[in-house]
């Protein structure tokens, strides 16, 4: 994320994105165990969100979608994920290693029906889809998270309602930095503009972490349910912790 955003600035535009139809679900692929952790997945969204450039979501992104584990390679669809099985078998895997790679990597984890609700087909249709549903966690549907203020539906609504607020000239044309971290779970990134400066830090970790400052900084500006404790010389975070910060 560092190389590629600092490149692009001094040429153009970027379009960060964490999840496209090609690629496992992101909760699964960089959360693993805390896939389903919703703090956990709000912190995996402030990560890239308020990068320079068009930030991107997909479909089932932003109510936190997983990969679905397949027990049957006959449940896929995707002809990659189908090759790359047999191709598996070939170089020596048998047909439970082979499956649990193309249950880590299919592409057919992102093309899954979307989840509006709990119904049977999850409100995407009154048949059978093509494929079979990721899984069947009702809070993982739109239907739920409208109803639960603390959802991850609603922080991506925030999210974006925050970017298009106040401060929208300087997420928009800011440039970025990366401060100097001494913790490599601690992702912090530096937007400014016009004498005006946010720094966003997300505790990409399911442990408590502490970062020094430089600074006393006080004003948090936006921030997800994990607590944050700020102090003269440094912050802690609980696991998961993601907050945007005013600089003075």
């Amino acid at each position: 994320l560092k190389a590629s955003q600092l490149a692009i600035q001094k040429v153009g535009w970027g379009a960060p994105f964490i999840e496209n139809h090609d690629q496992p679900r992101a909760s699964s692929k960089y959360l693993k165990e805390d896939a389903e952790n919703p703090e956990a997945v709000k912190a995996m969204a402030m990560l890239y969100f308020f990068l320079r450039g068009t930030s991107f979501i997909y479909q089932g992104q932003e109510i936190g979608m997983i990969n679905a584990q397949r027990s049957s390679i006959a449940a896929f669809d995707d002809i990659s994920s189908i090759d790359q099985y047999h191709r598996g078998m070939q170089e020596g895997l048998s047909q439970e290693e082979a499956l649990a790679v193309i249950n880590k990597r299919s592409r057919d984890h992102s093309r899954t029906p979307m989840q509006w609700d709990d119904t049977t087909y999850a409100g995407f249709s009154d048949q059978e889809p093509w494929l079979a549903m990721a899984g069947n966690n009702p809070q993982l549907t739109v239907e739920y998270q409208e109803k639960d203020k603390s959802s991850i539906l609603n922080f991506y609504k925030e999210m974006i309602a925050f970017s298009k607020g106040e401060w929208a000239e300087l997420l928009t044309f800011g440039d970025i930095s990366f401060p100097k971290s001494d913790d490599d779970t601690i992702f912090q990134y530096r937007r400014q503009y016009k004498g005006k400066s946010l720094l966003i830090i997300v505790n990409f970790s399911n442990q408590e972490r502490k970062t020094t400052i430089n600074k006393p900084l006080t004003n948090i500006l936006f921030h997800n349910l994990a607590k944050v404790t700020l102090n003269q010389k440094y912050i802690t975070l609980e696991p998961f912790a993601a907050l945007i910060l005013e600089e003075n």
